[in-house]
């Protein structure tokens, strides 16, 4: 008589805590494992999460142990490094578990829609929020003698309109499906995280040692314009390689090439022939409404995690191409001080508003594009007033180098920042 198939108990790992943790010292300060910058790999997705979850500078001993059992689940030691195993061998299964764990430990999860875990769980997870609760720089207008209030935030893109027009606006990739950005990615890939929907429908924020949006999850917009507009940073290596490299010590060879940069950074002289004074780079800021969206404040929760200066930013599900309300193309100059580039100024070349005046005053109102118009005025004039502080340190350098041959005895006091004899230096400066 046959009473069915034996239970047999699964077998479980049981290998002491310490003994899984002993390899996290081998491993912690591995950076991308995987050569490859194919996007749509396993490989790729492994070292983007790899490289949060490893720096997080909260890891308790359990997360530790979890990330050794991924990396060496897909990784061998060799000589001095680590050699990918074979990675047709491991199941598309094992692969999502592997990535997820990374996941997990190295990104903040806020979820967009769908359940949360239950009160008291050892889960936390946030919930994104009305846009008009994150971004509290409002702008007030009249319809049909009502008065009405939309937020706005700003968000530097070297697209066009007309290229986010395309793209049906500003969107997640993640989020993206049907798209050809979603499998170039390899986000329709049974072993990605992303392809789940409840990892798809949410906005992730990197907990390594960059604490800030990730890029595949979340549009970044800010919470102020003034804050904008050194972004993207010409002081970031990463996508500058002049960065670090003194004007003086720049070729012909080098104007050109970042002339075809896509910032299209060009030097300027104070004179034909005379030697790079400063740089000018071109982007686009788009103003947003953001009032109907879901977002999420990036800024407190850096505050939170103990950033020491949070940038004010939030992230955002999406923006549809009919909430840009205003396209401003602006010329940014940069200086090189203290051994890298240093925005100091800008200038508004073109304010476009989006699609146009006419369409905006039959959607919002005959006097919404005068009131937007002056809205627009009024941040240009805050963010000169910000960077007023950073103008003045390029006009005092520029007016020391440009000192008299008489004056190069002369050093900068500390305090009052004067030119002055060296035996002065340790006077009162009101006898500079």
């Amino acid at each position: 008589m046959s009473f069915g198939t034996v239970y047999k108990p699964p077998v479980i790992n049981a290998t002491p805590l310490a003994s899984k943790t002993s390899r996290w010292p081998g491993i912690k300060d591995v950076r991308a494992p995987f050569l490859t910058d194919d996007s749509k790999s396993f490989g790729y997705w492994f070292n983007y999460f790899w490289e949060e979850a490893r720096q997080v500078d909260t890891l308790s001993e359990g997360d530790k142990a979890r990330l050794c059992d991924a990396f060496y689940a897909v990784l061998t030691k060799s000589g001095v490094g680590f050699t990918p195993v074979t990675l047709a061998l491991v199941s598309n299964d094992k692969k999502l578990q592997i990535l997820t764990t990374l996941l997990v430990i190295g990104f903040k999860r806020v979820a967009l829609d769908g359940m949360l875990p239950a009160p008291g769980s050892s889960v936390q997870v946030d919930r994104a929020v009305d846009g008009c609760k994150v971004f509290l720089n409002h702008m007030q207008y009249l319809e049909k003698g009502n008065t009405n209030i939309i937020s706005l935030g700003v968000r530097a893109d070297g697209r066009t309109y007309d290229q986010l027009v395309l793209q049906n606006g500003l969107g997640a990739r993640a989020r993206s499906g049907g798209q050809t950005i979603y499998t170039d990615y390899g986000l329709d890939q049974p072993w990605h995280p992303f392809s789940l929907q409840i990892y798809a429908n949410s906005l992730f924020l990197r907990k390594g040692i960059n604490k800030d949006n990730c890029l595949h999850t979340v549009v970044s917009v800010s919470l102020e314009f003034a804050e904008i507009l050194p972004y993207p940073l010409l002081s970031d290596g990463s996508l500058f390689r002049w960065a670090n490299t003194p004007l003086t010590n720049w070729t012909a060879a080098d104007e050109t090439e970042a002339l075809a940069h896509r910032f299209k950074v060009r030097a300027v002289r104070t004179q034909p022939g005379g030697a790079i004074d400063h740089l000018e780079s071109e982007i686009r800021v788009f103003v947003l409404r953001t009032d109907n969206t879901r977002a999420f404040s990036t800024k407190n929760w850096q505050k939170k995690v103990g950033v020491t200066n949070p940038f004010p930013e939030a992230a955002v599900n999406s923006i549809p191409v009919e909430n840009i309300l205003a396209e401003i193309e602006v010329t940014r100059k940069h200086f090189f001080d203290n051994g890298d580039l240093t925005f100091y100024d800008f200038e508004f070349k073109k304010i476009t508003l989006r699609p146009s005046e006419e369409v905006q005053a039959l959607q919002f109102g005959a006097q919404f594009p005068v009131q937007l118009k002056l809205k627009l005025n009024m941040l240009e004039k805050t963010a000169r007033s910000t960077w007023l502080t950073a103008k003045s340190r390029y006009d005092r350098i520029k007016s020391q180098s440009n000192a008299p041959t008489g004056a190069a005895g002369l050093v900068e006091c500390p305090r009052c920042h004067k030119r002055v004899k060296k035996v002065l230096l340790n006077m009162d400066c009101s006898k500079h």
